[in-house]
């Protein structure tokens, strides 16, 4: 059986979700979904992105307060080295796909989402 790949979010993620298309009260299907990911083990942030958020946005936001329910979910957990080295890969150093889909969302908005084998 093949090991489920890890998707490692960055901070970036989630507030340009919020403050773009995803909305939490236009697309509240799309935080259900990293809900379901969350319990699965599927998707993971450094710990970092759990103060960055909290620490950043507004006390009553909506993101900040969906993040601070999920705290101890799993979601939030100490990167390993080969987490650490994906995700501070310069732009041309990342896989091809990587590259494209950064250049259909605009050039350097990286929304730093980056894959990892399971351990």
């Amino acid at each position: 059986m093949a090991a489920v790949p890890i998707y490692w979010l960055d901070t970036n993620v989630f507030i340009q979700a919020k403050n773009g298309p995803y909305k939490f009260k236009v697309f509240g299907v799309f935080w259900a979904f990293l809900h379901e990911q969350i319990e699965a083990g599927t998707i993971r942030c450094p710990k970092m992105v759990y103060q960055e958020i909290v620490n950043n946005e507004e006390p009553r936001d909506d993101l900040a307060n969906w993040i601070k329910t999920r705290r101890q979910s799993g979601l939030f957990v100490d990167p390993n080295a080969d987490v650490q080295n994906a995700m501070s890969l310069p732009e041309r150093s990342r896989p091809v796909a990587d590259r494209s889909r950064n250049s259909q969302q605009g050039g350097s908005r990286n929304p730093r989402i980056r894959q990892t084998p399971a351990s």
